[in-house]
């Protein structure tokens, strides 16, 4: 995509877009650079998003399209860089540290002698080293690189020869013929190789956090002048009660006396001597440090920004039975609260470290562990440490048993599925969520050797599906239904030894026990949603023999619980991994070019091929080629942006290809954590003429058409 398109994103206010494009498309550069200049690769993905964030602020400002954003990433890195060099400036590296950056080099090239000429230009001086870096490893021309350097095209044709003479004069490359040049470019070659290190939705989780921030401070001025007036008009009468206060404590002061009153409370929940040492506190005060370090940068930090941190702190030093104890008393399903997944994870991790480091530290033996593990709802009648008394009571109280594991040498910490019924079971509308817990506690049992039926527990969880309509899309009951039913569903149909494992026995039939049991569900469950894949899958064993197929225990259900595509067949959903969704998309369009934009050079096309190519030309933007591809029908079709429609998209769904009709699908699926609202976009397309054309673009959640 050309630079200037890009910039047409930011200047329509499509910020995210935009810089996904940007990244996409300069991301690789970035990053090499960033390395080619020296940067220590455990700081290369810094380096890569502070560069991006720089960059963002300045594109919001640009109204010129024909700015040349290779250009302006340069000098970001550049800038980038230099500040970091200024805080390293008084830390001297040792011996030691030397070699081991030499020794990481020789895992980048394979070439020992490309070693020491990235080794040979880092140590000349900055000017001569850019100027050289630009020409040979990013081809610039002069002029180009005298913009970046801020040098005239004389004086950077100056640098990049003094350059070469220094790296002569100072490595072992031989003299004459001017070899240099042709170790330059062969360097340039090696550099091509270099592994990514930072990926497209890193960098636009960082960038997106730093926008959004931005966006919020003009109101939290507004906020502080307002609550200048108040403080002016009542609190200033006051002053004489304050006299003796102490001096205000500054915002870093302030920020580690929060730490410190959330780690308190965090080990007064769990009920543990000391927390220290918890993974969770480390991460906690680290933020901390961040804090600090954010402080000493810039005095522009408002009210907005001071927050996120003490929520990211607070979430870390939460624990489940405080957030399900807060839910509770203000009548919530604790288990919809979007930060829920994330503190029962890291407390189980947490905990099962903690504890494990208290049986190495007690010396426990094997049997007693297991008496221990085996006594664990009645700790308090066997002889243990009051640590580890206290332990194994704030991993009861979180809502984890423990289990050990096959080599009984570690444990593990399991999440208790009853655990939750204490906090929601007299919550208004807490009845799909006790459904589906005990759903989860037949799976347990089933998986612990129980006689149990999955396809019992299939049409159960379809029940949950129909019954609670409006609860499909919370959190908790959206993803018990769409993964829960999933991998049961797999489970049900090849037998895995191992729930949430794709490991299925390829080599053997199905037993006939089985065989039964499944012509047995396509035979009195043809109204299920399940019946399309489970009839599908059935025909395609019994052509192999009852002989299951890897590729059949990788496919993607979940689809199945978004209205209105339940009886689509695998066939139906098309990859769309990369924009435009068609590869051949590129060449169909230089070729209507090239006949002077007529349709005509369209008439071997296919449909999809078509689809995909409005889509890139309105994106691109080709306004003209847009009106062409539609018909008089959907002239005065709702426009959309069909780079976000790409991006946000989860399936793309075939639903006719016929001779003369073809109609087509892209569907968001609907979550708590995207803001997005979800959509189902419909294209449908008629062939005029030879050639296929746009007839109608509408979103099935608005007019609730279900495919036809």
């Amino acid at each position: 995509m050309e630079d200037h398109q890009i910039i047409s994103y930011f200047q329509r206010n499509k910020f995210e877009s935009g810089m996904e494009l940007l990244i996409d498309k300069y991301c690789v550069t970035v990053e090499r650079f960033a390395f080619q200049i020296g940067v220590d690769t455990n700081e290369i993905s810094d380096v890569v998003q502070e560069t991006f964030i720089r960059t963002s602020k300045s594109l919001t400002n640009y109204q010129d399209q024909n700015v040349n954003l290779s250009t302006l990433l340069y000098k970001c890195t550049l800038n980038v860089v230099k500040k970091l060099k200024r805080k390293e400036k008084r830390k001297r590296k040792s011996e030691e540290i030397v070699n081991k950056q030499h020794h990481i080099l020789t895992d980048y090239f394979e070439s020992e002698s490309h070693v020491v000429l990235h080794e040979c230009i880092q140590h000349l001086e900055d000017t001569y080293k850019f100027a050289l870096i630009l020409y040979y490893f990013h081809q610039k021309p002069y002029e180009d690189i005298g913009q970046i350097l801020q040098l005239s095209s004389a004086s950077v044709e100056n640098k990049i020869f003094q350059g070469k003479v220094r790296l002569t004069e100072e490595s072992t490359f031989e003299k004459g013929n001017n070899p240099i040049d042709n170790w330059l470019k062969s360097l340039s070659e090696e550099y091509k190789s270099l592994p990514e290190k930072t990926s497209t939705q890193q960098i636009l989780h960082t960038v997106k956090g730093v926008h959004e921030k931005k966006k919020k401070r003009w109101l939290t001025k507004i906020a502080i002048v307002l609550s200048l007036v108040v403080f002016v008009v009542v609190a200033i009468p006051m002053f004489d009660d304050f006299k003796d206060s102490p001096t205000n404590l500054t915002e870093k002061e302030k920020m580690e006396q929060y730490f410190e009153r959330k780690k308190e409370e965090y080990k007064q929940n769990l009920g543990i001597e000391s927390v220290d040492d918890f993974i969770q506190v480390e991460r906690a005060y680290d933020l901390v440090i961040q804090f600090n370090n954010v402080t000493k940068q810039t005095e522009d930090i408002d009210d907005a920004e001071i927050q996120s941190y003490k929520d990211m702190i607070a979430m870390l030093l939460t624990t489940p039975k405080q957030l399900a104890e807060k839910q509770k008393k203000e009548n919530k399903i604790f288990l919809n609260h979007p930060d829920f997944y994330t503190v029962q994870v890291n407390n189980r991790q947490t905990l099962e470290i903690y504890l494990s480091s208290l049986f190495r530290k007690h010396s426990i033996e094997k049997n007693h562990r297991q008496e221990i593990i085996n006594n664990q709802e009645s700790i308090d009648e066997i002889n243990v440490s009051e640590d580890i008394l206290k332990a194994i009571n704030a991993i009861k109280d979180n809502g984890y048993t423990i289990e050990q594991l096959e080599d009984a040498t570690s444990l593990s910490l399991r999440i208790d599925r009853s655990w939750a019924i204490q906090y929601i079971h007299d919550v208004e509308g807490s009845e799909p969520y006790l459904n589906m817990i005990s759903i989860q506690e037949d799976i347990d049992s089933y998986y612990n050797g129980e006689h149990i039926n999955l396809g019992d527990i299939l049409l159960q969880i379809e029940e949950i599906y129909r019954t609670y309509p409006n609860e499909r899309h919370n959190i908790f009951v959206q993803q018990e239904l769409a993964i829960t039913g999933q991998y049961v569903l797999i489970d049900y149909l090849f037998v895995r030894d191992k729930f949430y494992s794709y490991e299925i026995d390829t080599t053997n039939p199905l037993s006939k026990e089985h065989q039964k049991e499944l012509l047995s569900f396509v035979q009195d469950h043809q109204d299920s949603i399940y019946w399309t894949i489970v009839n599908e899958v059935v025909q395609e064993l019994k052509k192999n023999n009852w002989i299951p197929k890897e590729e059949l225990a990788h496919r993607e259900y979940r689809y199945i619980f978004i209205d209105p595509y339940q009886n689509l067949t695998e066939d139906s959903f098309l990859s769309f991994e990369k924009w435009p969704v068609v590869d051949t998309t590129h060449d169909i369009y230089h070729h209507y070019i090239e006949q002077n934009e007529q349709l005509t050079a369209l008439s071997d096309a296919s449909a999809k091929e078509v689809l995909s190519l409005f889509m890139y030309a309105s994106v691109k933007p080709d306004e003209q080629l847009v009106n062409k591809l539609k018909t008089e029908n959907s002239l005065d079709s709702e426009s959309y942006d069909w780079y976000d429609i790409w991006r946000n998209s989860y399936y793309f769904i075939e639903l006719k290809n016929e001779e003369d009709e073809a109609i087509y699908d892209f569907i968001s699926f609907p979550s708590i954590y995207n803001e997005e609202e979800a959509f189902q976009i419909s294209i449908e397309l008629i062939k005029q003429d030879d050639i296929w054309l746009i007839n109608r673009i509408y979103d099935r959640t608005k007019t609730k058409e279900a495919p036809s």
